[in-house]
């Protein structure tokens, strides 16, 4: 059975704040290869209906696991932490397009995020790690990662898959992408990628999935 990656659970729990990530990630890379399909993440949000069934069909796999870093930490510490993990291989440091609009409109201020990436060593249910570096203080900053917020799994578009399939299925269940993206897709052209999110209420804790393809689709 999927689990959603407990994110809180390891960044929020009182050690230092290079000992989160490190346990994050190391429970990251201990996810069975054998959950690379999504359709257990779907199962896991939306049941085995219409829905999932069709979810399916237009995805192939995971993409990333996306994770805002705890305070305390700046992009060389955290890519130290990636160079030391499972997720060390292809590593790269680039500007936050998206995730930085959105968490600027929850806070009514601007906000600077840095992404730091990295990519599994081989075969693995995430391939790859997004780490998100603030310029938040610690007191604004601890609430965001006890909640979760900016957090996301990321899954891949097949080379048949359509962002508006998959935004009017959600829709017709009830879902909607974020404010930001409701009138489609953005691109980030750090990874030559398109992408879209939808935020997903389960458990008292809001989901993110983020569907995404490379712009040459």
């Amino acid at each position: 059975m999927f689990h959603w990656p407990l994110f809180a659970r390891h960044l929020a729990d009182g050690r230092l704040p290079g000992d989160r990530l490190g346990a994050l990630m190391d429970a990251l890379a201990q996810t069975s290869s054998s959950e690379s399909h999504p359709q257990e993440l779907f199962v896991s949000l939306f049941g085995s209906g219409e829905l999932t069934a069709e979810l399916c069909r237009e995805t192939i796999g995971f993409h990333h696991v996306g994770v805002i870093a705890p305070a305390g930490l700046d992009v060389p510490a955290v890519d130290a932490v990636l160079a030391g993990s499972a997720f060390r291989h292809r590593r790269l440091t680039f500007p936050s397009a998206i995730l930085t609009k959105d968490m600027s409109a929850r806070l009514q201020r601007p906000v600077e995020l840095t992404v730091v990436m990295g990519h599994a060593a081989g075969p693995a249910c995430w391939p790859a790690v997004e780490v998100f570096v603030s310029n938040l203080a610690a007191a604004e900053l601890d609430p965001v990662i006890d909640g979760e917020v900016g957090c996301h799994v990321a899954v891949e578009l097949g080379p048949d898959g359509s962002f508006e399939r998959v935004a009017n299925l959600l829709r017709r269940h009830g879902c909607q992408e974020i404010p930001l993206m409701q009138q489609g897709p953005l691109t980030n052209h750090a990874i030559r990628s398109r992408l879209l999110y939808f935020d997903v209420c389960r458990g008292g804790r809001m989901r993110r999935l983020e569907f995404i393809a490379p712009t040459s689709r």
